[in-house]
């Protein structure tokens, strides 16, 4: 009977000890989740993830021959995507201390006038491309919500950028001695970088950010194409050496970033919320009730907006520029509708079509190697300006993050965009001779009605807890355009596809009609 009673106690034991590891194979996909609902979380470990945004930078040229009359800033704007990994380190309750590394590829370009200066000389027009991103930085950090799952930072360290940097001399004269006609170089500048942003976890393994970063770099230096001097009043046209200018770029960048925690489920929730659904888009529709699981949001909204527009001229077979015109920080202002609609299967529709007025800034046109009997090199003139714009976009996409608190998911869809403009009146900023006689201050003297269509490709972020949602898109663009330009004797008007980098603009002053065939 003692024998029977040992034998009872140690199968017992052996029982009891085999249970738990039994019931742990057989704990189902969701009880697994939830357990790491109740793990202790924190900000410490490595994350890897890629971001979105948009720049505007900013590239100064000196001029070897002295101050430019004007010009030498050139301005780009850019799309950005690009890949992060860092480590964060939870030091205390509330404070997070990080290392990350991040590269992006930009598709950015801007060109401006440079190497103009004086009247007499035949300039150069500068293009910056903008093409890889990179930074090494810290990052300090506090948690601002209850739950320690918001997170606001600076931060801070080194950055490189590497740019194509071309510098084409403008159309000469036909009797101007032989120069080269441009130089170029891929340039790399080292630079540091501060910024800061907010990020909150959506779940104990993802993450979303939006930030704000400030990049300045150091000066790097670039040959010069030789060019020609004309000296008013002189037919014989000079040849004037090239030489070295120093360029010295910066740039600000806006981006949103998805970021998964290594270490962590990727199927994870809070344990405040429901289990994400792991299966695909159903194949076939499920029957819905009418309005269950839908979501419209809509609304009206305005818009303040600053920015430049350009188009120049070439030399037909040549990149030489012969005229440009731009519309320099033009202020917009407009009034919008929008809305979105989410269904129950994550596709959502979303879009907005708004209209609105230009007005401020300043017209600007340039020409060089005017081949009168009294040579010129450059001369530039400006107008006041105001215009209206009427725009449209719509789009489809599908969550592939989804909950009541945010949705997160690409989208593809098509804009619309038509601007017209008005310049007025003739002031000579930089010229020779009466170029702006008989024509007054608020005459018309241009107009221009572009239109652009484009494709798009992007991602949308929404979180419900503070009402914040995001769009980043990119637009290849297929614009057309009409521009009328008037005269003291008669107008003339130009209709173009522009092609290459440079793109046809208005006929030119002797009333020739330029050829857009490019």
């Amino acid at each position: 009977m003692k024998a029977h009673k040992s034998y009872f106690r140690r199968t017992a034991i052996i029982i009891a000890s085999i249970l738990p590891a039994v019931a742990s194979t057989l704990t189902p996909p969701t009880a697994a989740i939830a357990a790491d609902r109740l793990a202790p979380w924190t900000w410490t470990g490595l994350y890897v993830g890629g971001s979105a945004g948009a720049a505007a930078g900013t590239t100064t040229f000196s001029d070897p021959l002295g101050a430019s009359v004007f010009g030498d800033t050139v301005k780009t704007s850019a799309f950005l995507a690009g890949l992060q990994v860092g480590y964060n380190w939870q030091v205390a309750p509330r404070w997070v201390v990080g290392l990350q590394g991040d590269v992006s590829y930009l598709e950015s370009n801007g060109s401006f006038t440079c190497m103009q200066p004086s009247v007499t000389i035949v300039g150069s027009d500068c293009e910056v491309s903008p093409r890889v991103l990179a930074s090494l930085t810290g990052r300090v950090g506090l948690l601002v919500d209850p739950l320690g799952h918001t997170l606001l930072y600076g931060k801070g360290g080194g950055a490189w950028m590497d740019s194509d940097v071309l510098i084409s001399r403008n159309q000469t004269f036909g009797n101007a001695p032989a120069t080269d006609p441009s130089t170029s170089v891929y340039n790399t500048a080292w630079g540091g970088t501060v910024g800061g942003g907010i990020e909150h976890a959506l779940t104990p393994a993802w993450s979303v950010s939006m930030e704000y970063d400030y990049y300045r770099f150091a000066s790097t230096n670039v040959s010069t194409p030789a060019t020609v001097s004309a000296p008013v009043g002189i037919v014989a046209v000079t040849r004037v050496g090239g030489g070295t200018a120093s360029v010295t770029p910066d740039m600000q960048v806006v981006k949103l970033a998805l970021n998964y925690r290594w270490d962590q489920n990727p199927f994870a929730v809070w344990a405040d919320t429901p289990v994400f659904a792991v299966t695909a888009m159903p194949v076939r529709a499920r029957p819905a009730p009418i309005l269950q699981g839908w979501d419209v949001d809509a609304g009206m909204r305005y818009w303040y907006s600053s920015g430049t527009t350009k188009n120049t001229t070439a030399n037909e077979g040549n990149t030489a520029l012969l005229s440009q015109l731009t519309y320099a920080n033009s202020t917009g202002q407009s009034g919008e509708f929008f809305a979105r609609v989410d269904t129950p299967w994550r596709v959502f529709v979303k879009g907005y079509i708004g209209s609105g007025a230009l007005s401020g800034g300043k017209n600007t046109d340039e020409d060089w190697g005017d081949a009168t009997s009294a040579k010129t090199g450059f001369q530039v003139t400006s107008s006041t300006q105001s215009g209206w714009l009427n725009y449209a976009a719509a789009d489809v996409g599908y969550d592939v993050l989804h909950d009541p608190r945010y949705k997160l998911g690409p989208f593809v869809g098509y804009s619309y965009f038509r601007q017209n403009v008005n310049a007025l009146g003739c002031n000579p900023n930089v010229s020779v001779g009466g170029v702006c006689d008989n024509i007054g201050p608020n005459a018309p003297f241009l107009m221009q009605d572009e239109t652009w269509q484009s494709l798009r490709v992007g991602v949308s972020a929404v979180a419900r807890n503070g009402i914040v949602g995001a769009s980043m898109a990119m637009s290849p663009t297929y614009p057309t355009a009409n521009i009328t330009g008037w005269t003291p004797t008669h107008s003339v008007t130009r209709h173009f596809l522009p092609a290459g980098r440079h793109q046809p603009r208005r006929a030119s002053r002797a009333h020739s009609d330029l050829s857009a065939d490019r």
